[in-house]
């Protein structure tokens, strides 16, 4: 699923800039290649490297389609979001140790919490961001003050 994920991104970031595709699945093959490094030796210290490139490959995505704001973003964050959880549960999983299937669907809803929450987090901000900066101050107040409730609210269901 972690992979999934990962591929997801990439082909979006493909997407939104056809004429450096190649780069940019290049650059997702690699950071591809050391997730894979990662789920298959067990090896975490590089499963940021390998979320790092997967962030480049949108940046390049944004910066060669000159996208100024991309209303994929929030999915693209999910996405790397669940790559990364994903990633780290197999990991953790590695040693064979029995579980019991209630904790198996406690951190699985968990997870889906965190990036509904994230999801949620994200559109917001884009839709704040997408929003006439001439509308007026209180929306600005408005907007801020929804971002910083949302970040609230992602950090106040983490810590359960």
């Amino acid at each position: 699923m972690s992979g999934a994920a990962y591929a997801g991104v990439v082909a979006w970031c493909c997407v939104l800039a056809p004429r450096v595709a190649e780069l940019t699945a290049t650059i997702g093959a690699v950071g591809g290649l050391l997730l894979a490094f990662v789920l298959v030796r067990g090896v975490d210290d590089v499963l940021g490297a390998a979320v790092l490139l997967a962030g480049a490959c949108y940046v390049l995505g944004l910066l060669a389609g000159h996208h100024a704001l991309d209303d994929g973003a929030p999915l693209v964050g999910v996405g790397l979001l669940a790559c990364g959880e994903l990633a780290t549960w197999s990991l953790e999983a590695r040693p064979p140790v029995p579980g019991s299937a209630a904790l198996t669907r406690a951190r699985a809803g968990a997870i889906g919490v965190l990036l509904l929450a994230g999801l949620a987090a994200s559109a917001l901000v884009v839709a704040v961001a997408a929003a006439p900066v001439g509308s007026g101050l209180a929306w600005v107040v408005l907007g801020a003050a929804a971002a910083v409730v949302a970040i609230g609210l992602v950090a106040r269901l983490s810590i359960r």
